[in-house]
């Protein structure tokens, strides 16, 4: 994962601060490039919020539930990204060294990665309340979903 955000660092160089506030890099891979008035404590768990935050603001009309081109042109493939149904793992890494230490760099790697095209995103249904409900291990009373 730190390799993964020096490599992003070294391959933007100065042209990083160009970027919009959040953005990706060709591989797919969600980054998120802050200033360092954010607290690198808090970085991790604002580029989560913020990639979330694509939800409302950008992800509309997708009765099929699948990632289509055009869902993936409304801008919110980080958020397809974090909901997307297989996958189960997340590492994320926050680089503090590009542009002289004035920004803060958050990259995350999910496994299966997702935002495959034309594959669903999520399986749509009814939550689970129980163990038996899942086809996984587990069901989060919480969150109604089945954890692997």
């Amino acid at each position: 994962m730190e390799l993964s955000v020096r490599k992003f660092c070294a391959k933007m160089g100065k042209s990083v601060r160009l970027w919009t506030l959040t953005e990706k890099i060709k591989d797919k891979e969600p980054v998120k490039i802050s200033t360092l008035t954010e607290l690198k404590n808090t970085a991790g768990t604002n580029a989560g919020e913020s990639w979330w935050s694509e939800l409302p603001q950008l992800y509309t009309d997708n009765p099929s539930n699948r990632l289509t081109p055009e869902v993936y042109r409304q801008g919110a493939s980080h958020f397809t990204q974090m909901a997307w149904g297989k996958t189960h793992e997340i590492g994320c890494g926050i680089a503090t060294t590009c542009e002289g230490g004035r920004l803060l760099i958050t990259v995350c790697h999910y496994s299966p990665r997702g935002n495959w095209l034309k594959h669903l995103i999520y399986e749509l249904g009814e939550p689970c309340k129980k163990d038996s409900d899942c086809d996984t291990e587990k069901c989060s009373k919480e969150s109604g979903l089945c954890e692997k």
